[in-house]
Formats: structure tokens, C-alpha cells, sequence
């Protein structure tokens, strides 16, 4: 198990390797940054042979809904505006950017950190899917509210469908291999947990080395 630290509880220092190799490894990486849908993908695919995210589940209670409906509007308005009103005060030239991201639907990345973590994965994977097709809704409301912009929300279906398509894909096929192999995939729970994690440091650093080119002109002290 030790063997694998790098991979567990530890993943974290593993991430910051992936970040810094992608900030100093020499060459032109700009041909890895295709590849990120598939890192996304392989983070799903991974939890969900771990975990058999689409397998039959209790129905939720009215409170469990009402704490959903919670987290989901702290997620995509709460939170974001909290963000964009302390930034505004002090550094506001980052303000908008701050917004932006805070705007954006939780991680695709957020399912396997919270197995990680030994929290509720369902909970997480529920986030996931309600933010992703929330978000065109709720991007354009704060953007206008706040002054920062306009976006008209018809301008971000088809970013939505790319998200949810991006979800759907790995997970069924995840489901198709449970099915089809369900004692190997049961019997190596543990390999598919690092692996979801080797992904997600993979995307890391497929992240910074292969967007390079738009901050390549930068000065250290403006990174």
C-alpha cells in the first residue's frame, strides 16, 4: 500500500510534481492539450469501476433534497459572489476573473477527491450533474447582476451538452464493464482508485504544459 502513497492520501504532493513539471519541462507541449477531455474521462471512468456511480440507490429524502438544493445554490451563487465582493476590495482588476471561475460548475474531478476524503460520493456525483446543467442559467444571471458582462444563456447549451456528454460517456461505460466483468472489476477496487488519481495528476500537468503559449511571454512576478 505504501508503494502507492503517491497515489492516495499523499496525491496531493503528486499534483504539485504535475504542476511544476508543466511549468519547467523544455519544449513546445502545446500537442497534449487534446488530451484533456480524455484525463477528465479517465478520472470518471476509473470511479466509477471503483464505486458503480449509475448502480440502483435509495430514494433521497425530502431532507436530503432540501441539503442538495442548498449546496447547489451555494455552489453556483453563493459562493462565486462572495469570491467576486472580497476580491473587489482587494484586488479589483482580478475581480471579473475571480467571478468567471467561481461561476463554473463543480469539477469533474470532484467524485474521486471525495471517495478520496471518505465522503459521500453520491452526494458529489449529484453536484456534478445538477451544476453542470444549471450553469448556463446561472453564469449569465451573476455575470449581469454584478456588471461583469453579458452572456446570453443560449450561448452556453452547447458548452452544457460538452460537459454532460463528457460525464455520461465514461460513467456508462464504466456501468457496460460492470456488467460485462463484474468479478475483475469488483476484485480491483483499490487499482481503480489510483488510477482515477494517476489521472487527475496527468490532467494537471497536460493543464499547464500544454497552454504554455498563453502566458510563455510572462515575467515571474506576474504568474
Amino acid at each position: 500500500m505504501s508503494a502507492f502513497a503517491p497515489l492516495g492520501r499523499h496525491f496531493w504532493a503528486t499534483a504539485y510534481l504535475a504542476l511544476a513539471l508543466g511549468f519547467v519541462v523544455p519544449g513546445d507541449w502545446r500537442w497534449v492539450a487534446p488530451a484533456i477531455p480524455w484525463a477528465l474521462g479517465g478520472i470518471l471512468f476509473f470511479t466509477g469501476l471503483k464505486l458503480r456511480l449509475l448502480s440502483r440507490q435509495q430514494q433521497p429524502t425530502p431532507a436530503t433534497g432540501r441539503r442538495d438544493a442548498l449546496l447547489i445554490a451555494l455552489k453556483l451563487l453563493g459562493l462565486p459572489l462572495i469570491a467576486w465582493a472580497v476580491c473587489r476590495l482587494l484586488f479589483p482588476d482580478w475581480a471579473p476573473g475571480v467571478l468567471l471561475v467561481g461561476l463554473m460548475p463543480a469539477g469533474l474531478s470532484t467524485i474521486a477527491l471525495t471517495d478520496l476524503a471518505g465522503g459521500d460520493h453520491r452526494l458529489a456525483l449529484r453536484l456534478v450533474l445538477a451544476t453542470s446543467a444549471l450553469a448556463p442559467l446561472s453564469v449569465p444571471l451573476l455575470l449581469a447582476a454584478t456588471g461583469v458582462g453579458h452572456v446570453a444563456p443560449t450561448a452556453l447549451l452547447a458548452q452544457t451538452g460538452y460537459i454532460l456528454l463528457l460525464l455520461a460517456a465514461p460513467l456508462l461505460a464504466a456501468e457496460a464493464c460492470h456488467r460485462a466483468l463484474p468479478r475483475l472489476v469488483a476484485g480491483r477496487a483499490a487499482l481503480w482508485g489510483r488510477l482515477a488519481i494517476a489521472c487527475l495528476c496527468l490532467l494537471v500537468f497536460i493543464s499547464v504544459a500544454g497552454r504554455r503559449d498563453a502566458w510563455a511571454g510572462w515575467s515571474w512576478l506576474d504568474l
